[in-house]
């Protein structure tokens, strides 16, 4: 994509001008970064895509499919590029599933161990048990890293559930990296994209 320091030449009833291209209109998603899992114990945006430049932030991952049965997926933060993972994470999920007459699945969680849990429902690893899922995650620069992100989980015997959460973590430093992993066992395949919400 254009950076806003290029310039675009157009045509004035024939005299040529520049014009900023900053000043023509985009999309609103900036394609940043994107990641193949293969058998990948985890998958991380670091401090070169999860900077101030944007306030909000999309990752998209699709068909996401972890090595080992029913494993719960995790997301860890950093505030030091992946030195550390550990922040104090507060959870909460709801999910809605077709087994067993769509009984609601409810899971909170405080946790102080670097990572939370992103389902209600832990995924499994059969191909068409594939974990798809939006995370936004809001003013990362800001501290406390509020998110909030909606899956759509497969499940055995050609069922599905969606599961939606929101989370944020207790200290209020910058987030500058992002990483995704199963509690045990790697990311057998998926891919992960990281767009940058245009701030006007």
């Amino acid at each position: 994509a254009p950076a806003d320091t290029d310039e675009f030449l157009i045509s004035d009833a024939g005299t040529l001008k520049r014009l900023d291209a900053s000043l023509i209109g985009g999309g609103a998603l900036n394609f940043l970064n994107s990641q193949t899992a293969s058998s990948s114990t985890s998958v991380a945006f670091s401090s070169t895509y999860i900077t101030s430049t944007y306030e909000v932030y999309k990752i998209f991952a699709t068909d996401i499919i972890g090595a080992s049965d029913n494993q719960n997926f995790r997301v860890h933060y950093s505030d030091d590029n992946g030195s550390n993972y550990d922040k104090t994470f507060r959870m909460a999920v709801i999910g809605l599933g077709d087994a067993g007459g769509g009984t609601p699945v409810y899971n909170q969680e405080t946790s102080g161990s670097g990572s939370t849990t992103m389902n209600a429902s832990s995924p499994g690893n059969a191909t068409a048990e594939q974990n798809n899922f939006e995370f936004t995650l809001y003013k990362p620069s800001g501290g406390f890293g509020y998110a909030h992100y909606i899956m759509a989980l497969g499940a055995a015997n050609d069922r599905m559930n969606i599961q939606t959460g929101a989370l944020r973590v207790g200290e209020s430093d910058a987030i500058n990296n992002i990483k995704f992993d199963f509690a045990s066992g790697a990311i057998a395949s998926g891919t992960f994209r990281l767009y940058g919400i245009v701030n006007s």
